[in-house]
């Protein structure tokens, strides 16, 4: 099994993000929550109302940990 999970709540994945290194914006007035990591060099964007973790943000934790040589 990869880590981190498809099924992960997003206060988990934000944790696990932090760890590496990310950072985490609130923009005003936009209703999302942007991540975005050095390493990688673009941004990912998602809905901040929801409480799961997309698909979309699994991809791009897991594609920081690939870039950090971490194992999954």
């Amino acid at each position: 099994m990869q880590f981190p999970p498809n099924g992960i709540d997003r206060g988990s994945l934000d944790q696990v993000f932090t760890k590496l290194g990310g950072h985490i914006e609130f923009p005003r007035r936009t209703g999302e929550i942007v991540y975005f990591h050095a390493i990688v060099g673009w941004p990912a964007r998602a809905n901040a109302r929801r409480k799961d973790a997309s698909r979309h943000l699994v991809r791009y934790v897991r594609i920081v940990m690939r870039a950090l040589k971490i194992k999954m």
